[in-house]
């Protein structure tokens, strides 16, 4: 038998150890300045502080948090006159002195709640812009953009319907998790994509859907946990408080629930609550009345460590 023997090819070797050696260190970075811009911009105390008094949350105007998108290091909220005439979405640098500005696809008068497709450069919001599709009214529509893009475009049918759609996260399989009134009251269902341009929607089982309207606004990098909003009686208040829900059964996508305690719900409004990418902060929307007498909407944090969560399986 003829034996080879295989020179190394050493340009190419070095060249691939390069780029690995980039990629590492690009996701060191972008993880690092995460963590250290998250602990910066969301106060970890144990009792809640608002997130950029003045500055990001407004005594005037009503604040609730969206997203952090973990590659630019840009935290993502919304913003709504105190008559919730308008609403835009807003981003503003984790840890810089710069200021709020408008997101580059927040161009309408009425647009909420954007969220980031951890598997592409995907982001989705909610808006009442004119859709000019017949299928769908001009109400709450889940639409989505490239990262970077101003023209955004309505997510199809079945994920839109002819009823209001809104809340929209991603799940960690790229899946969307949103909160639909198609069967009168609003529930929370999951927008699995088929990988060409279409959708299969299902409503997720269990104790987290009820007669009471529920909102999601996070799901754990795990998938095993859901943070949502709903008004549901028995609270410390009348208004809308934060659930956290645990993933009891994959293949039924069925859910178990628990209202969070004090000091995240009050006898105020709460909701769009999300933890950090770096686990370390917990922040939601409240109503809660400020020191000097005001009650709208304004984001607030507090240390992971001072929330009730429950350990999902």
């Amino acid at each position: 038998m003829t034996q080879y023997v295989v020179q190394p090819n050493l340009r190419s070797i070095r060249k691939h150890l390069f780029a690995v050696v980039v990629a590492a260190l690009s996701i060191l970075l972008v993880s690092c300045k995460g963590e250290r811009n998250s602990s910066i911009m969301f106060p970890l105390h144990a009792v809640p502080r608002i997130v950029g008094d003045s500055y990001v949350s407004l005594p005037s105007m009503h604040e609730t948090p969206s997203a952090i998108d973990m590659t630019s290091g840009d935290f993502y909220f919304t913003r709504a006159d105190s008559e919730f005439s308008e609403s835009y979405l807003y981003r503003v640098p984790m840890g810089s002195d710069e200021p709020p500005s408008l997101a580059p696809f927040s161009s309408g008068s009425y647009n909420a709640g954007a969220a980031f497709d951890p598997n592409s450069r995907t982001v989705v919001f909610m808006s009442k812009e004119p859709t000019r599709n017949p299928e769908l009214p001009d109400e709450w529509n889940i639409w989505r953009v490239r990262t970077g893009e101003s023209e955004a475009i309505p997510l199809p049918v079945p994920v839109n319907s002819a009823a209001s759609e809104c809340c929209a996260t991603f799940a960690p399989d790229g899946s969307l998790i949103f909160s639909s009134n198609r069967r009168e009251s609003w529930d929370i269902f999951r927008a699995q994509p088929d990988g060409y341009g279409k959708f299969s929607v299902s409503r997720l089982t269990g104790s987290i859907n009820s007669e009471h309207d529920e909102w999601p606004s996070y799901i754990s990098v795990d998938g095993r946990m859901i943070l949502f909003s709903s008004i549901r009686p028995g609270g410390p208040g009348e208004g809308d408080d934060i659930f956290a829900a645990c993933r009891m059964d994959d293949s039924t996508d069925s859910w178990s629930v628990q209202r969070l305690s004090a000091p995240i719900n009050s006898k105020a409004y709460e909701d769009n609550a999300m933890i950090t990418p770096d686990g370390r902060a917990f922040i939601w929307s409240s109503w809660r009345q400020r020191p000097t007498g005001e009650k709208l909407a304004d984001i607030y944090a507090i240390a992971i460590e001072a929330v009730s969560l429950p350990v999902c399986p």
